[in-house]
């Protein structure tokens, strides 16, 4: 697999090498055709994309730029800016991998945190010097100290005392209602207990981003018992994959009656499909109108889906592309392909728009675009033939994963001028190289 790899990394060489290093249309052909031959093969063999492997792809720009971002995390000594990548992008499934990566080597610093304060003789000053520079991100171990440096004075207030100790003691109130450190006894400040819980919230909405269901079951628990609407539908979607319909509505509810856009949606889809509940699919769609209205591009698609099936209210096609147009602008690739496939459909003028959200998505790494767009090109549906322009797409497709270009791909080349290969040969690896 790994001459593999090398010969379509020398090809793409060869295209970015210029027009020189390509002097007749026949030289062209041959490697365009070698290449693109290999492309297929290799994308059969072992149903993978061709763009990961070389490492010049979308996907695989994508990842080297957050492998990137996680290694300068890594060479830094300071915590912080972990837990600060962590919370930034708790919902990027994308990151996932990464993000358990990030989460333990958190967790491994926090630890050595621990053990260096475990030798500390606990005091005011110490937990003091620890929540100054750890409580943001190691709240749990902050917690600890502050614990342990509670009882150490607990049970120093309750060892009688000598005579002299008596007297050096000032007299202090004996009011309930006085505060516990009046008491020589130092209250645990509100500020840990916060980072807890924040802290918990964090490890729910990561732990489910991750797919790690049952122990984000365990972590959403305390966060969604205390309110938290994120994690309220992250366990409705938990019980639901465990099969608790009962449990599953009950979260989706207290969710979506704090006008959580999720939640609102999960509980809208729960009305419609009968999830826990008697099927209401009117009900279902106002509340996924709800969530679309809060900016929800998952919503605004469902939303369309509803207006043109009927699904709870009658059939409203235009209600159907305002909608639909509305997750599209929000680069939802499936209602950009939704839209192309109703304007295409409908021929004419309209069939422009339908051009206009294949390039959409396909410029957005959507396979199954980039090959549609490359039939549109070919066959001058939605706008003028441009078989050049579909060479480019069937290439990039087939680079993507969509082995049916190859076929496409070997028709069109001959039917290129040499001049028309080199340009577009210099789009496709101006595209992979993200600069179109």
């Amino acid at each position: 697999m790994r001459a593999s790899v090398v010969a379509l990394a020398s090809f793409i060489s060869l295209l970015a090498s210029g027009c020189s290093s390509l002097p007749d249309r026949q030289e062209v052909l041959s490697a365009s055709g070698e290449f693109l031959s290999k492309a297929g093969d290799m994308l059969s063999d072992q149903g993978t994309r061709l763009a990961e492997f070389t490492g010049l792809g979308q996907q695989s720009r994508q990842q080297q730029q957050y492998q990137q971002e996680v290694e300068a995390l890594f060479a830094q000594p300071y915590i912080d800016p972990l837990t600060r990548y962590l919370e930034t992008h708790s919902n990027d499934r994308s990151r996932a991998t990464l993000l358990e990566t990030v989460a333990t080597e958190r967790e491994r610093r926090c630890q050595v945190i621990a053990r260096r304060y475990a030798s500390v003789t606990p005091d005011q000053g110490s937990l003091q010097r620890l929540e100054r520079g750890y409580l943001f991100s190691c709240p749990e171990q902050v917690k600890a100290f502050a614990d342990q440096l509670e009882r150490s004075q607990s049970e120093a207030a309750q060892e009688p005392m000598t005579a002299q100790q008596q007297n050096a003691v000032r007299p202090v109130s004996t009011d309930s209602s006085a505060p516990a450190s009046l008491y020589g006894i130092a209250p645990q400040d509100d500020s840990v207990e916060l980072a807890v819980v924040r802290r918990q919230a964090s490890n729910c909405y990561l732990l489910f981003t991750i797919r790690n269901y049952s122990q984000a079951e365990t972590a959403c628990a305390a966060p969604a018992a205390n309110g938290d609407a994120k994690a309220q539908q992250h366990l409705a979607r938990i019980s639901e994959l465990a099969g608790d319909e009962d449990k599953a509505m009950h979260w989706a509810t207290r969710s979506a009656q704090q006008q959580h856009p999720e939640g609102m949606l999960l509980l809208g889809r729960y009305y419609q499909d009968g999830v826990g509940t008697t099927p209401d699919a009117a009900r279902g769609l106002e509340l996924i109108r709800q969530a679309a209205d809060k900016g929800l591009a998952e919503a605004s698609y469902k939303a369309a889906l509803a207006y043109r099936d009927g699904k709870g209210t009658a059939i409203n096609t235009d209600a159907s592309l305002v909608y639909m147009a509305r997750a599209g602008e929000q680069n939802h690739l499936p209602a950009q392909l939704a839209l192309a496939t109703h304007y295409l459909s409908t021929g004419g003028t309209q069939a422009t728009r339908g051009r206009y959200w294949l390039l959409r998505a396909a410029a957005a790494g959507s396979a199954r675009a980039q090959f549609r767009l490359a039939e549109s090109y070919a066959t001058g549906t939605g706008g003028p033939a441009n078989i050049q322009a579909a060479y480019e797409w069937y290439s990039l497709a087939l680079l993507n994963g969509e082995s049916r270009a190859q076929a496409e791909v070997d028709a069109l080349a001959p039917r290129l001028t040499a001049e028309q290969l080199r340009l577009a040969q210099a789009n496709i690896q101006s595209r992979l190289n993200g600069l179109q």
